[in-house]
């Protein structure tokens, strides 16, 4: 089983548990990469900091193993499957031991299983093996619960320090990239009123295919993929910007102050410190672009050709494997909250270290949301 820090994961739980004896929930997150737990006190604090949850997730790639004409996950033949129903199962036991009811655990899906043909033949599957029953999470409450997190944390030390504070009109604006697709939501937190929109081909499954497989003439085997690096960066950064171009955005927000947050793999490898420091870090557009060029140019280093970057991370579980694809993610992932910030005239955007799993925490256990 591919589970990194297993042991060390499972001893911050005990001692969280031990440590915290007000009562939990749990919620676990299975999306198209990666599946999360998170263990929270039943009454959602004011205040959050770095003692408040455990959370782990590990990274199993789950869309990878569904039938890209088919749409269907053989649920016998996937690896990421096991994995995923070994860590939920390695958790519940010790949850349960120690004393948290199955009715106080939840378990949500996102993208992958709004792909699945089979989805009911899936999540029947999961049920069998674990005894959790996983919901499906429409993709507009999926935002909206995302978004409900950053509004409980707004008044963090950062915005504090800054004497930053949400005005009537002023709207929240979140750029989501998951595997299976990049959401664009928005939410004026006073009005609880919002809107999302999702662009599939910008989620990182899809632009990692397209960066190792997109040839100037169409399709190409990755392993022959005889482009430079910065060419092909080139070329899927156009591609980005097209696709962005093309969608009409939220005219509505026009007479609005925007907060921005960004989440996702590639924001967050630009991010530094723990979930609680790094909540709230401010990045500039150009700073963006900046981080990108110097992870292209530290690739070309390594390696000038698609193809042989290709044969090198594929071995992500090696120290060499997992640098350069924390560089490659920035290509396809920096450009996509780069142009959508452009497109609302944005200059900044702050980091939402807590992601869907803390705002679906929220939702049900402030808001009392059911699922």
């Amino acid at each position: 089983m591919r589970w990194e820090n297993k042991e060390r994961n499972l001893r911050r739980l005990y001692d969280y548990l031990r440590d915290n004896q007000d009562e939990k929930v749990a919620l676990f997150d299975i999306g198209t990469r990666a599946v999360r737990v998170l263990v929270a006190p039943k009454k959602v604090p004011d205040y959050w900091d770095g003692r408040t949850f455990f959370n782990d997730g590990q990274v199993f790639e789950l869309g990878a193993d569904v039938g890209k004409f088919d749409q269907k996950l053989r649920i016998k033949q996937s690896r990421a499957l096991r994995d995923i129903i070994a860590f939920i199962s390695t958790y519940l036991d010790i949850l349960h031991r120690s004393g948290i009811l199955i009715e106080d655990v939840s378990a949500f899906g996102t993208a992958v299983f709004r792909w699945l043909e089979n989805r009911e033949e899936v999540i029947d599957y999961i049920k069998n093996e674990t005894g959790i029953a996983v919901y499906v999470i429409p993709e507009a409450q999926e935002a909206q619960f995302s978004l409900f997190a950053i509004g409980h944390t707004f008044k963090s030390t950062q915005n504090e320090t800054h004497n930053v504070t949400i005005g009537e009109n002023d709207a929240l604006l979140l750029i989501d990239q998951g595997g299976g697709s990049t959401e664009i939501s928005y939410l004026y937190p006073n009005k609880f009123k919002g809107n999302v929109h999702s662009i599939d081909s910008l989620g990182t499954t899809a632009l990692r295919e397209e960066f190792f497989r997109l040839g100037p003439d169409g399709w190409v085997d990755p392993n022959k993929n005889l482009r430079r690096i910065s060419t092909q960066n080139e070329r899927i950064i156009k591609l980005i910007q097209k696709r962005i171009d093309s969608w009409k955005g939220y005219p509505e927000l026009k007479q609005s102050r925007i907060f921005a947050y960004a989440m996702g793999t590639a924001i967050q490898k630009c991010a530094r410190g723990s979930t609680y420091n790094a909540h709230n870090q401010l990045f500039s557009v150009d700073d963006l672009m900046s981080r990108l060029k110097i992870s292209c140019s530290e690739l070309e280093q390594s390696t000038q050709q698609v193809r042989t970057l290709y044969g090198l991370i594929q071995d992500e579980s090696s120290i060499g494997g997992k640098r350069l694809n924390d560089l490659l993610v920035r290509l396809y992932g920096l450009p996509v909250y780069f142009f959508i910030l452009k497109k609302f005239g944005i200059t900044e955007v702050r980091y939402a270290a807590y992601g869907l799993r803390y705002g679906a925490y929220v939702a049900k256990y402030k808001f009392g949301v059911p699922f």
